[in-house]
C-alpha cells in the first residue's frame, strides 16, 4: 500500500507562527484551516520561500510576489475561484501576522468554477437510482443529505470525533420503545412520518460544528428515508457472520445502541476490527484508541459518491442537499411550505432561528407539528416512491368516484380501494353504467347542447344532485362528468 500523501502545509507548522496562525482558523472550521494550510504550503513551494522568509520582505516584494503567483497560476489556466483560494490564505496568514496586504492582486473571473457551470442537479428518477446503486449504509446517507436536507459535515463532522446520533432522532424506536440506554433488538421503527431530526451545534475542538451556522435547528426526515434508515440500524443490530485472516467463521453478535450511538458508522471500523480466529479484537490500524467512534465528513461524501457513480452518474456528493433546495423551492412555488420554514430547515439563519436560538429556547410543540405540515405536503416533491399522503388521496378520489355511480359504503368495503388497479376500477365503473335504468320510462338522450364537464373529485356530489352522471376519472384530481338528460 503506497504511502498516504500528506497535506502540502503540513511540515509548516513547526513555524510557531504558522502553527498560531493554523490553531487560530481552526477554532471556527477545522476543514478551513486545512485548506489554507495546503493552500499556503503551495504558493510557499512556488514562490521557494519559507513563510518566514515572506514575512522579512517589504509590503511591495510580498504583494509583488503573489501577483507573481497569480499570474503564473492564469497561465497554467487554473480555476479562477481556486486562485483566489490561495490569494486568501496568504493575505489571511499576513494579516495575522501583523503584515497586513493594503491591497490584492486582481484575478481573472476569480468567482469561476468551471467545473460546476454545466452541473446539472439529479431528478427524482435520477435520485431513485442512485438509492438502488447505494449499501445500505451509503442509501441512509444519500437519504439524510437529499431529504433533510443535511450538511455532509452534519453526518460526521472532519475528524469523526462527533456526528448524528440516536438522540437526534427523537421519535426513533427499537423494538417499539424509545432508545434511553443500552438497547438491542431487531426492529427500528418511528413514531411518526416524516420523523424529527435534531441538528446541534457540536462544537468541539476537534471537529468543528455540526451545524454550520452554529445554531441548533430541526428538519424531518421523509417517510423513504426513514424506511432506508431503519433497514440500515436493524443490519447493525442483526447478528452476522464474519472471517478471521485464516478464513474460519465466526459469529458478530448485533450492536447494542444508545442514544449516544452514531447514525451512519465509519466503514471499516467497529465490527469490522482485525481479530484472531477465536473473534476476538487483536488490533485496529494506528492501535485501538486511533478507531474513529463517528464517520468523517469526507468519509461520508466518499460513500455517497460511489453510489453516485456506481449509477453512472458523475454529480458531486453535494449534489444531494442542492437537490433538497431545488425541490423544497418548487414546493414553496406551489404553495406547499413557506419560505421562512425552508430556510429554518435548511439550517439557514432567519426569523425562526433568531427568534429561538439566540435564547436558547425549543421551538414550541405547535410550530413543529406546523413544520412538519408543512414537510409532509413538500414530501412528494423529494421522494422518489408515492408516500402515504398520495395514497390517501387517490383511495379518497377513487372512493367520491365509486359513491357518485351509486355503490354503498357496504360494497366498496369489499373492494381494496388501496390496490386498485386501472383495470379492476374501469370494471367497477363498467359495471354501474351499464346497468339497466330502475325505472320503466324510456331512456333519454343526452342533451346536445351541454358538453362534458371535467371537475374535481370534491365537487362530484354537487353535480350528482343536478342530474349529471360520473363518466370516467382522469387523474387523483380531475373527474369527467356526462351531462344531465334533457
Amino acid at each position: 500500500m503506497g504511502r498516504r500523501k500528506t497535506c502540502p502545509g503540513h511540515a509548516l507548522l513547526e513555524d510557531p507562527q504558522v502553527r498560531r496562525w493554523y490553531e487560530d482558523l481552526g477554532q471556527a472550521a477545522l476543514s478551513t484551516a486545512n485548506v489554507r494550510l495546503g493552500r499556503l504550503g503551495n504558493f510557499c513551494e512556488a514562490a521557494k520561500k519559507s513563510p518566514k522568509a515572506l514575512l522579512a520582505l517589504s509590503e511591495a516584494a510580498r504583494l509583488a510576489v503573489l501577483q507573481d503567483f497569480i499570474q503564473a497560476e492564469q497561465r497554467r489556466g487554473m480555476a479562477g475561484s481556486y486562485i483566489r483560494s490561495t490569494r486568501t490564505a496568504v493575505a489571511s496568514y499576513f494579516a495575522f501576522a501583523g503584515k497586513k496586504l493594503s491591497r490584492l492582486p486582481k484575478i481573472r473571473d476569480a468567482y469561476g468554477r468551471p467545473t460546476l457551470e454545466n452541473e446539472i442537479l439529479p431528478s427524482q428518477e435520477e435520485l431513485s437510482r442512485i438509492f438502488r446503486a447505494a449499501t445500505l449504509r451509503d442509501r441512509a446517507a444519500a437519504a439524510l443529505v437529499a431529504h433533510s436536507g443535511l450538511r455532509l459535515e452534519t453526518l460526521g463532522n472532519y475528524r469523526g470525533t462527533d456526528g448524528l446520533r440516536l438522540r437526534d432522532f427523537p421519535e426513533l424506536l427499537i423494538e417499539g420503545k424509545k432508545v434511553t440506554g443500552p438497547t438491542s433488538g431487531t426492529t427500528v421503527s418511528f413514531e411518526k412520518t416524516p420523523t424529527l431530526v435534531v441538528v446541534r451545534p457540536g462544537l468541539d475542538n476537534e471537529g468543528g460544528r455540526l451545524s454550520k451556522a452554529g445554531h441548533r435547528y430541526i428538519t424531518f426526515l421523509s417517510e423513504e428515508g426513514c424506511r432506508y434508515l431503519a433497514e440500515y440500524l436493524e443490519s447493525r443490530l442483526r447478528e452476522s457472520a464474519a472471517q478471521t485472516p485464516s478464513g474460519k467463521t465466526f459469529s458478530v453478535p448485533g450492536e447494542v445502541m444508545s442514544p449516544d450511538t452514531d447514525v451512519i458508522h465509519p466503514n471499516g471500523q467497529g465490527r469490522a476490527l482485525v481479530r484472531d480466529d477465536k473473534g476476538e479484537i487483536v488490533r485496529a490500524p494506528g492501535g485501538l484508541a486511533a478507531v474513529k467512534m463517528f464517520v468523517t465528513t469526507i468519509n461520508a461524501g466518499d460513500g455517497i459518491r460511489n453510489a453516485i457513480r456506481g449509477s453512472g452518474f458523475q454529480f458531486r456528493p453535494y449534489a444531494l442537499r442542492e437537490y433538497w433546495e431545488t425541490q423544497m423551492a418548487t414546493a414553496e412555488n406551489r404553495g406547499k411550505i413557506a419560505h421562512r420554514f425552508v430556510l429554518y430547515m435548511g439550517g439557514h439563519t432567519g426569523d425562526i432561528s433568531a427568534r429561538y436560538s439566540t435564547n436558547r429556547a425549543h421551538l414550541p410543540p405547535s410550530l413543529v407539528e406546523e413544520l412538519r405540515g408543512a414537510y409532509q405536503r413538500s414530501e412528494p416533491f423529494l421522494s422518489t416512491i408515492p408516500t402515504k399522503n398520495d395514497t390517501a388521496q387517490a383511495v379518497n378520489s377513487t372512493r367520491i368516484l365509486l359513491l357518485g355511480l351509486k355503490y354503498t359504503e357496504e360494497e366498496l368495503a369489499k373492494v381494496d380501494l388501496e390496490n386498485l388497479t386501472t383495470a379492476q376500477l374501469q370494471e367497477l365503473v363498467a359495471k354501474k353504467l351499464t346497468q339497466p335504468p330502475v325505472t320503466t320510462s324510456p331512456p333519454t338522450a343526452p342533451n346536445p347542447m351541454k358538453k362534458h364537464r371535467v371537475v374535481h373529485p370534491t365537487e362530484v356530489s354537487k353535480y350528482l344532485d343536478q342530474g349529471w352522471v360520473p363518466l370516467m376519472k382522469l387523474s387523483e384530481t380531475e373527474i369527467v362528468l356526462s351531462p344531465p338528460a334533457a
